[in-house]
């Protein structure tokens, strides 16, 4: 799902601005939710990366580049809240969303590997 909303949106052809939003909303919560599988680092009863592998999984560094993206679903998407910003410069943009799906696919790859 990840994938085909990146390429969608990509190829400018993801229609009126509420659809847009949709599919923003929709990367954003796909996003997330592979980045706490990932990090193994969501709730207790969240499922997570090591389950589905070998000893030798380890999860991905978590520095504050990709801390700092992902923080941004959170206050943008996730959560209603009074900090969620206007500023169309502030909001999570294209280059977000393809650092996001980049360290996802990383990891992806890394946890078929083992």
């Amino acid at each position: 799902m990840l994938g085909e909303l990146r390429n969608i949106m990509r190829s400018g052809e993801d229609g009126d601005q509420p659809t847009k939003n949709a599919m923003i909303e929709a990367f954003c919560i796909h996003a997330r939710n592979l980045n706490e599988f990932f990090l193994e680092n969501g709730r207790d009863d969240t499922l997570r990366a090591s389950g589905f592998t070998t000893s030798a999984y380890k999860p991905p560094d978590n520095d504050q580049v990709r801390r700092s993206i992902f923080a941004k679903i959170n206050k943008q998407i996730s959560h209603l809240t009074e900090a969620r910003t206007t500023v169309a410069n502030e909001k999570i943009g294209d280059l977000e969303r393809e650092q996001m799906y980049c360290f996802l696919f990383d990891d992806l790859r890394r946890f078929l590997s083992i």
